[in-house]
């Protein structure tokens, strides 16, 4: 098996807690990222919402896991837009041509 196929063994620092992975080894440079850009969120959220007893147990962690998840959905609603948008610029820069051709 060639060494870019096997899977690498990594260990994530998520708020003190060490979570041991197997990835594929070209994705550890994200995985490394998304790590950081959680604990990052949970960070803020502790900030903000200092007094755990407002919160459920891990609550920290869940706010910081709605905050992705949103991020995630928002971006993929704007990917998918992309291709219409830039085919419905083209069709009306067309149309507009051609309008002032006649």
């Amino acid at each position: 098996m060639a060494k870019d196929s096997e899977p690498l063994n990594i260990t994530l620092n998520i708020q003190g807690s060490r979570l041991r992975l197997a990835i594929p080894r070209n994705d550890e440079a994200l995985y490394r990222q998304a790590a950081d850009r959680l604990n990052y969120r949970i960070m803020r959220y502790r900030e903000s919402y200092p007094n755990v007893a407002q919160l459920p147990l891990g609550g920290h962690l869940l706010l910081a896991a709605v905050d992705s998840a949103y991020y995630l959905v928002q971006e993929h609603k704007h990917a998918d837009r992309a291709p219409i948008n830039d085919r419905l610029h083209k069709l009306n820069a067309e149309l507009e041509a051609f309008l002032q051709r006649y």
